[in-house]
């Protein structure tokens, strides 16, 4: 339990006081770019994921079901 307790410590030590808002602003460290870039990346996996080809496969398949 101490070595947790320690690597806690020197984690908030190293942090140096930031917080949570510190992605969002612009800094030496580039947090916001750093956070748009894994947002952007997390979206584009989404778009060309299974998730899309599961919704457009069953939108198609119900549009092409319907009475005209």
């Amino acid at each position: 339990m101490r070595e947790i307790e320690h690597a806690l410590e020197e984690e908030r030590a190293a942090a140096g006081g930031t917080t949570f808002l510190a992605i969002f602003k612009s800094s030496p460290q580039k947090f916001r770019r750093r956070t748009l870039l894994g947002i952007g990346g997390q979206f584009m996996q989404q778009l060309s994921g299974i998730n899309l080809i599961t919704y457009v496969s069953a939108l198609s398949v119900y549009t092409l079901r319907q009475p005209r």
